[in-house]
């Protein structure tokens, strides 16, 4: 008996052809108002929803009553909910973090609103499927999954070896069982139920509507069968957006399973008659169909005794193709400033909900602090002074409680497959945008208050000396923020778990200076822009772990020379303060041209530590990396061959040549690359017109070459190199053998000099700025010497190679090939004989077989006519199997990373370790490694013609994009160790913040920004002049508001720096946290994210670790969410992880890779009080970020209202009200507004 499990559900994409706001009114609501009815009318009727941030809007809306018959269906299992998490996020290109953070907020919102804990996996749409997914899915308490999207050959092959179900291996001795849908996660074609008996069909056609769906479904269904190990299948039933007539179609559906149900009790009933093999093989052909959940069908599917040993798969189901050559890894790059924005908007998230937590913890300590020191009569005042303040810090705590939760939510948003992918059209992807935008902006708010909350209460006795100083607000880096003017305070923010230092630019005004909280002159580097009255400051800044550090920009000014002796730079600057230094002028400005060839092109030495860069002055581009710590015999070639060429290779020395190439034309769309050639070069090699710049300063050295062709937009094609230190593992050298070691800034951890500290990997900052040709796909060569290296993608959990997909055009183009050398050499043999016929007949001309040689002829020139039309043919067809298979040969090898990947390379013959280069992005794109040892990133795309599936509008992106990437090269080892501490860096970016003094309009909030200036893109033209930057001074502030930004007064009140660690970590980690406020007691999510480097990363004591560095949970009780729908025991404040018996935890990322777990901490009721209508009202969305007002449900009034609203639809202005009204349900006024996550 074949048992199917009926799954009616709908695919609601939060964003694709529509905006957010758009589906939900359009759509998503009348589904649930129907979906809600349908299921009251019948107890066997099931539904199953996915997407919770539309879910959660919904029901947001709905009065109590509603609600309450809402978690009725849920408790008797009607409604069911699958995936869980805000969004389904895309797997390819999202950061596993970021992942958990979604699933972690959708799972929190099901459970502490309906109950509900989610135990399946629902990543139906996402475009390929990856393990680092498979594994958050696991962390999250998962235990199974239903995917789709499998490369067609793949999927075709598991249908034949009854594969479709298989266990997912994520762990060590821990897997997730995953469901591959047989087709699509539709109806099956041809078998829509929904709309087989459409509303006003005439009543007579219904019977045998419903006898015909029966008896083709229960023949479909036993075909499909076969692809499966069991007796237990799942049927999806639905569609995009599918449901919106729920009462009508299950009215349909009900039908048609009594019709099959009914043949199968008749089919037992006549087989109970028969015996032996005859009653077995008639009973193979018994179909039940019941309506179910994916949750039903997982536990049926697990009872079967078939299944008890499954395939099982440990591997990327990545790239996916759904046709021959039309591989989906177009989406890698398209849109790449929606790419870059995403996880900007998520590092903002994180930082926010850190420091708010830091800052809530702090207000606890002060205000029990203030309870003990009030026992006493000598500390009553301070006491209540500390109270009041610790209470004013928690309310402004609760009230950026509801603006956070929006931003991260919006944040979250953008994580979905069609949003970070840009796989939707213009109007909706500049919608996400501008979402990521307005999400770090909260954010970014709330940080910067939540840090000045938190420097006040480490440094305050009172309210009124911290409420007296400028507030915090934070810093862009974008052209329309005016330079920071002397006196002003810079104040960094470092949302790592561990101490840093990093070059940061800060735009400043002619004159000014960076210093530190005890007045000398901070490492920084000075540049003047164009019009010399804004310079650049590039501050090597250092922060604690978890923490701030502060810096004060004052006047230049007639400072003494000894307190600038520890640099050289500004003792020349002081001498001169209005003209460049020796230092930071563009020393050599070369005409790039072709080298005369009894020349040898010159080359440039460039060094930071133990890292050595050579640059081809000819070409403006680097050519080559080198170790000066470990290759001795390199470093004294250098000295020499500063002028003079090339230094030898040797096992440390690394040959690279970046260089930009396209693909043109090229074919596809938003999802598909389907390249037509084999890339080609941009620019020439030689450039005459090309211009190269140096900088050389004690923090960093760099060429920058610009080309003279401009882009799309009128302006050059960009690739600039710049050294700097990263850290890495440790060397025990004395400083005499390290080379220039009297050179300040290095990069490593915690401020070490490198002469104490010198480090084993090296690392070049990569920064590549263009916009995208039309019909095209721009892409960075890295020629490297690694021809025997092996590709190795990091997914953000670790490092691993990929396996290629299976080829289905290569065979085809190989024969296709021989079938036209055939056809050539038939053609040419035809030829021939027509040849030989001709001169048969000259040589018989006037003999009596004239006649019968010119038959002859003729016969041979048909032949040859017809061979070598059959040849043509044969070359057409050939020459379309030899565009697909070069098609499928390129885009099969291009594989999706989020964070970057390795050249690593194999086990060396002379027993030396391998080296590997390791590229490190902050986006996500794509990579691929082609003939030798040629790396190959693709940047940026834009494409006319759309690909046919799904979106209608073209890929057209003009946009200029700057695309930084940073190369770590070295031992393989001590690569992968600073790769995986610059990821972290990377995740959790240093935020600054600002208190500007001089100018009275930076008190207010600044306005919205665009894209471009939001990513630091939109640069002033030459010679022009920025926002704050104009001729006029700014109006003098007062002696009084000059004076709070004095370093003396910020530091009476305020501490230069502050940490929420007591000590470090074991291991560099990223932690976040997810704070949810309006619930009593305060809880957290904790997601940490480290590096492990052992062989079970399962058993690393993190919960100790967690609460021994970090005070803030010292109180709270900890419980690490684990696998299978588990969670290990609550760990109480006094009580250790470690003298607990060791239980199932997050998600295993093999020797070397990185660790993800989540905990949730649950902490203990505030001493400080807060008026609960208070709370209740400040954790309300605010008026303007609600939807219109609801209207209550039978109102005659208001529905006359609304058909009044019907006879002015001609009047063109209320066309968007008919949208909304025709399609929303009306609500009760006093139901709970919405959320509108989108603004309009």
């Amino acid at each position: 008996m074949l048992e199917v499990h009926l799954v009616p559900h709908s695919h609601t994409d939060p964003g694709w052809l529509h905006t957010f706001d758009k589906y939900y009114f359009m759509s998503v609501e009348r589904i649930l108002d129907e979906v809600l009815t349908a299921l009251e009318a019948s107890p066997q009727r099931t539904f199953t929803w996915a997407e919770t941030c539309f879910f959660a809007r919904w029901f947001d809306g709905c009065s109590d009553g509603e609600q309450a018959r809402v978690r009725s269906l849920v408790r008797t299992g009607q409604l069911s909910f699958v995936g869980g998490g805000w969004v389904m996020h895309d797997e390819a290109l999202t950061n596993p973090h970021a992942m958990a953070m979604q699933m972690a907020e959708g799972h929190t919102w099901l459970r502490d609103n309906l109950n509900v804990t989610v135990h399946v996996g629902w990543q139906i749409d996402p475009f390929g499927h990856s393990t680092a997914s498979a594994a958050v899915l696991a962390a999250c308490g998962l235990s199974s999954q239903v995917i789709h999207r499998v490369h067609h050959v793949t999927k075709k092959r598991w249908r034949e070896e009854k594969r479709l179900e298989f266990e997912w291996e994520v762990a060590p001795d821990q897997s997730l069982l995953t469901h591959v849908l047989y087709d699509a996660y539709t109806w099956p074609t041809g078998y829509d139920l929904e709309f087989q008996h459409k509303q006003g069909d005439p009543p007579s056609s219904y019977p045998a509507k419903v006898e015909t769906a029966a008896s083709g479904l229960s023949k479909l269904l036993l075909n499909r069968s076969a692809a499966y190990m069991t007796d237990v299948m799942m049927l999806p039933a639905g569609g995009d957006f599918r449901w919106d007539q729920a009462g009508h179609s299950f009215a349909f559906v009900d039908d048609v399973i009594r019709r099959i149900n009914d043949e199968a009790d008749h089919l037992v009933a006549q087989c109970a008659r028969a015996t032996g093999p005859t009653r077995v093989s008639c009973l193979k052909d018994e179909v039940r169909l019941v309506y179910s959940t994916p949750d039903r069908y997982f536990a049926a599917l697990r009872r079967q005794p078939r299944f008890s040993t499954p395939p099982r798969w440990r591997d990327d189901l990545l790239p996916y193709a759904d046709k021959p050559a039309d591989y989906w890894t177009g989406f890698y790059t398209t849109r790449p400033a929606l790419k870059a924005l995403v996880p900007a908007a998520t590092a903002a998230v994180v930082a926010a909900e850190w420091t708010g937590l830091a800052a809530r913890q702090a207000a606890e300590e002060v205000a029990v602090a203030a309870v003990v020191a009030g026992a006493s009569a000598a500390g009553a005042a301070a006491a209540r002074a500390s109270g009041a303040a610790a209470a004013a810090a928690a309310a402004a705590d609760i009230e950026d409680a509801a603006t956070l939760r929006l931003a991260r939510r919006r944040a979250y948003l953008s994580l979905h497959h069609d949003a970070i992918t840009g796989t939707s059209p213009p109007h909706v992807i500049v919608n996400f945008e501008q979402s990521c935008i307005n999400a770090s902006r909260d954010a970014a708010q709330i940080a910067a208050a939540a840090t000045a909350r938190l420097l006040d209460l480490q440094h305050s006795t009172g309210p009124a000396p911290w409420r007296s100083l400028p507030p915090l607000r934070p810093l862009t880096s974008s052209y329309s923020e005016s330079p920071m003017s002397p006196p002003g305070v810079l104040v960094l923010l470092n949302s790592a778990a561990f101490s840093r230092c990093e070059l940061l630019p800060v735009r400043l005004a002619n004159g000014s200076l960076i210093v530190d909280a005890d007045g000398r002159p901070a490492a920084a580097t000075y540049t003047l822009d164009t019009d010399a009255t804004v310079e650049t400051a590039v501050l090597r800044a250092c922060v604690p772990a978890l923490g701030m550090q502060t810096y004060f920009v004052e006047a230049l000014g007639e400072r003494a020379l000894p307190d600038f002796s520890s640099s050289n730079f500004i003792k020349d600057r002081v001498a001169s303060p209005a003209v460049r230094s020796e230092w930071e002028r563009h020393h050599l400005t070369n005409f790039v041209g072709k080298p005369s060839k009894k020349i040898k092109p010159r080359t440039l030495i460039l060094t930071k530590g133990c890292l050595g860069a050579e640059v081809n002055v000819t070409t403006g581009m680097l050519s080559s990396l080198f170790d000066i710590c470990s290759n001795r015999s390199a470093q004294n070639s250098a000295s020499a061959s500063n002028s003079s060429g090339a230094m030898g290779a040797s096992h440390h020395t690394l040959r690279i040549r970046p260089e930009l190439a396209l693909y043109r034309p090229c074919k596809g769309g938003s999802y598909i690359f389907r390249p037509v050639y084999n890339a080609t070069p941009l620019l020439p090699e030689y450039e005459p017109s090309a211009r190269m710049h140096t900088r050389r300063s004690h923090l960093f050295e760099e060429v920058t070459r610009a080309s003279a062709i401009a882009d799309a937009n009128g302006l050059p094609y960009e690739v600039q190199a710049r050294l700097v230190h990263i850290g890495g593992v440790h060397r025990i050298e004395t400083m005499a053998e390290v080379p220039h070691a009297g050179l300040q800034g290095s990069e490593n951890e915690g401020g070490r000099s490198l002469e104490s500290d010198p480090v084993e990997a090296h690392a070049v900052r990569l920064r590549v700025k263009l916009s995208s040709l039309r019909d095209a796909e721009m892409v960075l060569w890295l020629h490297t010497s690694l021809d025997s290296a092996e590709l190795r993608v990091d997914d953000g959990l670790h490092t691993a190679a990929r396996a290629r997909p299976p080829s289905t055009s290569a065979a085809a183009a190989t024969s296709a090939a021989a079938a036209l050398a055939a056809a050539k050499a038939a053609a040419g043999a035809a030829t021939a004989a027509a040849k030989a016929a001709t001169a048969a007949a000259a040589a018989a001309a006037g003999g009596e077989a004239t006649e019968a040689v010119a038959e002859k002829v003729r016969a041979a020139g048909a032949a040859a006519q017809q061979a070598g039309m059959q040849a043509a043919s044969v070359a057409t067809f050939t020459s379309e199997a030899v565009a697909t298979a070069t098609a499928e040969r390129l885009a099969s090898a291009l594989y999706p990373t989020p964070l970057g990947a390795s050249l690593v390379e194999r086990a060396r013959a002379d027993g030396l370790a391998p080296r590997a280069l390791r590229i490190v992005t902050e986006r996500p794109m794509g990579v691929a490694l082609r003939e030798g040892g040629l790396l190959e990133v693709h940047l940026h795309r834009s494409l006319s013609k759309n690909d046919a599936r799904g979106v209608n509008a073209p890929a057209i992106d003009d946009s200029r994009t700057h695309v930084t990437l940073w190369l770590v090269w070295g031992e393989a080892n001590a690569v992968h160790d600073a790769a995986a501490r610059l990821s972290l860096k990377i995740q959790s970016p240093l935020v600054p913040f600002v208190a500007r003094c001089s100018h009275e309009e930076d008190a207010t909030k600044p306005a919205d920004l665009k894209r471009d200036e939001f990513l630091g893109d939109a640069a002033p033209a030459a010679g022009s002049r920025t926002v704050g930057t104009a001729a006029a001074p700014p109006a003098a502030a007062s002696s009084e508001k000059v004076r709070m930004c004095a370093r003396a007064q910020w530091l009476s009140t305020r501490p230069a720096n502050c940490s929420a660690m007591k000590q470090p970590l074991p291991w560099p980690a990223l932690v976040s946290v997810q704070r949810f406020a309006d619930r009593r007691p305060e809880s957290a999510l904790i997601h940490v994210q480290h590096v492990c480097k052992e062989k079970d990363c399962r058993k690393l004591p993190v919960v100790d670790a967690l609460r021994t560095s970090l005070p803030m949970l010292k109180t709270a009780e900890i419980t690490e969410v684990g696998l299978s729908g588990t969670t290990s025991r609550a760990f109480s404040a006094t009580e250790h992880a470690s003298d607990a018996q060791p239980q199932p935890l997050a998600p295993w990322a093999g020797e070397g890779g990185m660790q993800l777990r989540t905990f949730r901490a649950r902490f203990p009721p505030s001493v400080i009080e807060i008026p609960r209508e208070r709370r209740e009202r400040v954790l309300q969305i605010s008026p303007h970020k609600q939807p219109p007002p609801a209207t209550p449900k039978n109102n005659a009034l208001l529905s006359h209202a609304h058909a009044t609203f019907v006879a002015l639809l001609c009047v063109g202005v209320l066309a968007y009200l008919l949208l909304v009204n025709r399609h929303s349900r009306p609500r009760r006024a006093h139901g709970k507004a919405a959320q509108n996550l989108f603004p309009r």
